[in-house]
């Protein structure tokens, strides 16, 4: 069993690792795509459904976008709160993310500056 914010929470939709903690977020498979074109992808998850309040109790709106531009790959996201509490998130991408065949000095993700909403 898992506990978010002191809330426990048991859910087919969250994924454990070998030692029982959360892995992968929940598996929701509901997005909506808002914006395509030859370069940019966007795409929003309203977390407002039963099934999804179980495995995590907190309802929000995910906002992503996606875009390559020249040989730069950029993602945004964006976690947007629909109730009046804040949401306890953590964004993360796999390492399989990432160019292959590609020297390990140019392969390195970057970040801009964390905005926190609460």
């Amino acid at each position: 069993m898992t506990t978010v914010a002191a809330r426990p929470i048991v859910s087919p939709l969250l994924l454990h690792d070998a030692n029982g903690l959360p892995i992968h977020g929940v598996q929701a498979r509901s997005w909506t795509v808002t914006h395509v074109d030859e370069a940019r992808l966007v795409a929003k998850l309203e977390f407002n459904r039963p099934e999804l309040l179980a495995a995590f109790p907190f309802p929000h709106r995910i906002e992503m976008e996606i875009a390559i531009v020249a040989s730069t790959l950029t993602v945004a996201a964006a976690l947007l709160p629909t109730a009046a509490e804040p949401v306890p998130v953590a964004f993360g991408f796999h390492p399989s993310a990432r160019k292959r065949d590609c020297p390990a000095e140019t392969n390195r993700p970057t970040t801009s500056a964390r905005r926190p909403r609460v």
